[in-house]
């Protein structure tokens, strides 16, 4: 069945865009009813953006399987790792800032914590736990992640962060600082923690202060959306004992809150569009944020040749996903035509869903180019 949506979603784009290389208003919406009949999911929604903004949005679907609720424009999506470039983006603004610097190593603002850091860590850098090539493991222990679950109501997700780097910088690199690459949460944590230790501030008040609020970003919040005692957001999905079905806002609804520098934001399609339609004016010298240099260095690639600083790289597109294992979303990013486009739902069974979004993301942007898949990431 999968197979055969696909084909009527491409045969669909390709005649919707060989003229143009944006969705005009009403064809993103069908596209986007086309990929929930594809792929099932109960939620789902699409944004596209150019170096001016908003171009198109569209959303379908309900906010909660069993439900009558449906989707609107304005209701906040859960990122997941996307939000990775975003930690990128804060760093870069403290580094201009003078705050912090890109060769700064993690023991220039950890050396405080109640464990002896291995002494390897003086190599490791601020760049290098950004491009996943610090020598950190994917995750903390699950003993560790349970020690730390709540939400960010009742959790110091500063503390918690700190207890989070304390059980990873104990140990030594699992290779050498900057020779190879392993996706890692944990680098994103960490280098949160150097951040707020750099700083003197907290994660998110950064964020906020730095990124989300120059951008007019107002909706953009942590953890899951919405409220548990009503359905005024959508709510993630995943398997569970009694099924597939909804997880109400909670502990239990997203990763522990010491994980946000590695994606824990949630906001609008409009919101994170106004952060893509920032990394393609950056590029171009017109950022709002940041100089052109310093928003050419976040695409660098590190110890890889297709990952940067938040963003998969190849041939001048970026890519990334992001699920907690309740949403999906998948963005791309084609700096040479000035384009991007992000693909939402709240939906975490990623298998049904990664190569439809991916080849429906791929056309959008440059329709009838059989381009090979970029690399992305998720926090899972």
């Amino acid at each position: 069945m999968h197979s055969i949506r696909l084909s009527t979603i491409s045969v669909f784009l390709t005649l919707a865009l060989s003229a143009a290389n944006a969705i005009s208003a009403g064809e993103l919406a069908e596209l986007t009813a086309e990929l929930r009949e594809a792929t099932g999911v109960p939620g789902l929604g699409a944004v596209t953006v150019s170096a001016d903004g908003i171009e198109d949005r569209a959303v379908t679907g309900v906010r909660a399987k069993g439900s009558e609720a449906a989707i609107e424009l304005d209701d906040p999506w859960h990122l997941g790792s996307n939000g990775k470039a975003m930690t990128a983006v804060l760093a870069a603004v403290l580094v201009d800032k003078g705050l912090i610097d890109w060769d700064d190593a993690v023991t220039d603002h950890l050396s405080d914590l109640n464990v002896e850091v291995h002494a390897d860590w003086r190599f490791a850098t601020l760049t290098q736990l950004l491009t996943h090539c610090s020598g950190l493991p994917a995750n903390v222990s699950r003993l560790k992640m349970i020690s730390l679950a709540g939400t960010d109501d009742d959790r110091d997700a500063t503390a918690d962060r700190r207890d989070y780097a304390e059980a990873v910088l104990g140990d030594p690199p699992l290779h050498e600082p900057g020779s190879r690459f392993v996706y890692s949460n944990a680098g994103y944590v960490v280098a949160g923690a150097m951040l707020e230790a750099a700083s003197g501030e907290p994660f998110a008040d950064l964020m906020r202060k730095h990124v989300f609020e120059p951008l007019g970003m107002t909706s953009a919040g942590t953890g899951p959306p919405g409220s548990a005692d009503k359905l005024d957001s959508p709510r993630g999905h995943r398997p569970g004992l009694l099924g597939f079905g909804p997880v109400k806002p909670g502990a239990l609804a997203d990763n522990p809150p010491a994980l946000t520098p590695a994606g824990r934001f949630h906001m609008t399609l409009a919101d994170y569009g106004r952060f893509l339609a920032e990394v393609i004016r950056g590029n171009r010298g017109d950022g709002r944020l940041l100089d052109q240099a310093a928003h050419r260095f976040l695409v660098e690639p590190g110890c890889s040749d297709d990952y940067a600083k938040g963003w998969g790289v190849a041939d001048g597109r970026l890519a990334h996903a992001g699920s907690n294992t309740m949403w999906l979303v998948m963005a791309r990013v084609d700096l040479g035509q000035g384009l991007a486009a992000a693909i939402a739902s709240n939906d975490g069974r990623l298998d049904r869903q990664r190569q439809e979004f991916g080849d429906a993301l791929d056309a959008i942007l440059d329709p009838g180019d059989e381009r090979e898949r970029e690399p992305s990431g998720t926090d899972r």
